[in-house]
């Protein structure tokens, strides 16, 4: 008896969609077979996560939740649904999601693999410092106040405040916005004046907040970024016929002083926290104190080899692996050496041979992440 034929796998279907508008897919149309391995691969910022989690995963979710009871529902919190025009064929999904570093000035490729902490020991041990001082684990790292170069607190950048990034649009008023950290209501952030105030110290100069930027004179702009000791002005971006209006609480006399300048203020503003807002009116270059190292001499002068851990950290990995063979073969690396290699060698598998370790992770990518 001749045995059936077998029979031919019945089709999956496809998965349809028309006009995904999550984030930066603008009108995005595509049609997936069903039950085929499928990889989306594309540069950053090409909407790979904007596909796949924002809208498959997130509205496939929403769909499943809704099977659920009410109360079921009620735990597992809102989900919002995906920004398309249709979706259709999507089945419930399974999400395994990758667990993202989180940028930091103070966190490398070399602190975020442990490669860098590796290579600290190392020279901890093995190195000698040129002025003969005795080493230290902290003495290599950036993050401890006995290794970071006290001139940059190892960030290894200084920072400055560059007043072309605080101009908007020189044409324009201080009034209508003529500075970047200007508001609605005119309140020039930073300033710590009311606009009212800011006419005064204006008219005390020969201007006002009516003038274009463009038409100020270099000191009349100075007065604005820089202060003036002309006048003692109150301080509070709120008037007192508006703090009149608060209820429960009672208008007191503002505190009266000299106009520090926006400058100066963002500069206090920097030293405390390095945060958004401060960063979009600064430009940082390498400090020049440690050569963007961010370590103090001791940390960066000592020797291994010949080398300094400076020089290591800068290499790409892949170079760096090759500098690691040269190293003495003492019974401190050859414990060491197997931790370095093996990270140093999945950095290389994973494509990321070009990065170094001296890598700042606020400067990577968020596939390189």
């Amino acid at each position: 008896m001749t045995p059936p034929a077998p029979s031919a796998p019945e089709p999956r279907g496809t998965l349809e969609l028309r006009g995904a508008r999550e984030r930066n897919l603008t009108g995005f149309d595509l049609t997936l077979p069903l039950g085929q391995w499928i990889a989306v691969t594309g540069p950053s910022g090409s909407g790979k996560t904007s596909l796949v989690f924002d809208t498959f995963v997130r509205e496939g979710q929403l769909r499943f939740l809704g099977s659920l009871s009410a109360r079921a529902r009620h735990f597992l919190g809102k989900l919002g649904r995906a920004d398309v025009e249709h979706l259709s064929g999507l089945q419930a999904p399974v999400a395994v999601g990758a667990r993202a570093s989180t940028p930091h000035a103070r966190s490398t490729v070399g602190t975020l693999s442990g490669a860098l902490d590796l290579l600290r020991l190392l020279f901890a041990r093995e190195a000698r410092d040129p002025e003969g001082e005795p080493l230290s684990l902290s003495s290599f790292s950036f993050n401890r106040p006995e290794g970071a170069c006290p001139a940059c607190n190892g960030l290894g950048v200084e920072d400055f405040v560059d007043p072309a990034l605080l101009v908007a649009d020189p044409a324009k008023s201080l009034r209508d916005g003529a500075l970047q950290p200007t508001l609605k209501n005119g309140y020039t952030v930073y300033s710590q004046v009311t606009l009212e105030v800011m006419n005064q110290i204006c008219e005390a100069h020969g201007f006002d907040v009516h003038t274009p930027w463009a038409a100020l004179s270099d000191a009349q702009r100075g007065v604005i970024l820089f202060g003036t000791k002309a006048l003692k002005v109150p301080f509070g971006k709120h008037g007192l016929e508006s703090r009149l209006r608060w209820e429960g609480i009672t208008a007191r006399p503002r505190e009266e002083g000299y106009y520090p300048g926006l400058i100066p203020v963002i500069e206090e503003t920097l030293k405390r926290n390095r945060n958004p807002n401060v960063l979009r009116y600064v430009r940082s270059v390498p400090c020049t104190a440690c050569a963007g190292t961010r370590l103090g001499r001791a940390g960066r002068e000592a020797r291994l080899a010949g080398r300094t851990l400076p020089e290591l950290c800068a290499l790409p990995a892949a170079a760096l692996l090759d500098a690691c063979a040269e190293l003495p073969a003492t019974p401190v690396w050859e414990a060491l050496r197997p931790g370095v290699s093996s990270r140093l060698e999945r950095m290389l598998r994973l494509g990321l041979g070009h990065l170094s370790l001296a890598r700042e992770s606020t400067t990577l990518s968020g596939g390189e992440a």
